[in-house]
């Protein structure tokens, strides 16, 4: 969930093979993030801070929770998802994650 920050890791995973998509608590509807995308995800990375991480984490019916990874790389201060200090702190966060 986010907005750049999800951007940069939905590309960066794509490069890496993986079917990544980027959604966002704030700006895409509710019954996209819970109905579907909730149930087919694998993995749900989490970009927020700590005090909007439970909010986020509301809109993602109780039986997919177990799927929220929470990625903690600060505020999105970036402006823009291929910012290069963003792609490095993304690329070690995802390699850390296995990616």
């Amino acid at each position: 969930m986010g907005a750049i920050r999800s951007r940069c890791a939905a590309r960066l995973l794509s490069w890496r093979g993986h079917d990544a998509l980027a959604v966002g608590w704030q700006t895409n509807s509710n019954v996209m993030i819970t109905s579907y995308l909730s149930e087919k995800a694998e993995l749900i990375l989490c970009f927020v801070e700590d005090a909007y991480y439970e909010h986020a984490l509301s809109f993602i019916p109780k039986e997919y929770q177990s799927k929220v990874k929470r990625v903690n790389i600060g505020p999105d201060r970036w402006m823009r998802p291929d910012h290069p200090e963003l792609e490095i702190i993304m690329k070690e966060h995802l390699d850390n994650l296995g990616f």
